[in-house]
């Protein structure tokens, strides 16, 4: 485990994949929250980190979650923290998503992945452990927004 920017990073080499240079794109998913931009574009760099969370004023997130209460998306962006999860890239792992501490049970959030084939949700239940992101899983903060990851090809 290393630190950077404040986060503890788990570093380990465990999944090889191939053709892991790529580039992913997250968006959400059939209007269940809103973003302060249409679509975020990740870079597969060894030191790439997104912070996700709503807002911009309690960290600089690199994935903002509108936190305007007008927003028509409001009374589901609420159940958002402003430091909510995170993901990192590893060439040998590709894609990360971690729950920061306040995305977790623990203090009431939740962070989950939502995958095609896989009837119960992945909950991200403490912060520190990792759950690899494969193309078109949804990622769940809070209640209601759902996020969509996409490895673009």
């Amino acid at each position: 485990i290393e630190e950077y920017k404040g986060i503890s990073l788990y570093l380990s080499k465990q999944t090889k994949l191939q053709n892991s240079r790529q580039s992913a794109t997250i968006s959400v998913f059939s209007n269940t929250g809103s973003l302060k931009q249409d679509s975020y574009k990740l870079e597969s760099n060894d030191d790439a980190l997104y912070l996700i969370g709503r807002g911009e004023e309690t960290r600089e997130n690199d994935i903002v979650i509108d936190d305007t209460q007008d927003s028509t998306f409001w009374e589901n962006n609420k159940y958002v923290r402003s430091a909510h999860a995170h993901i990192t890239y590893q060439t040998d792992e590709g894609y990360l998503l971690w729950a920061d501490p306040n995305g977790t049970p623990v203090y009431g959030s939740r962070t989950r992945i939502i995958r095609k084939g896989i009837e119960v949700p992945i909950d991200l239940r403490t912060a520190g452990v990792p759950q690899q992101l494969i193309d078109g899983d949804k990622i769940e903060l809070g209640k209601h927004v759902k996020l969509l990851f996409k490895i673009n090809h």
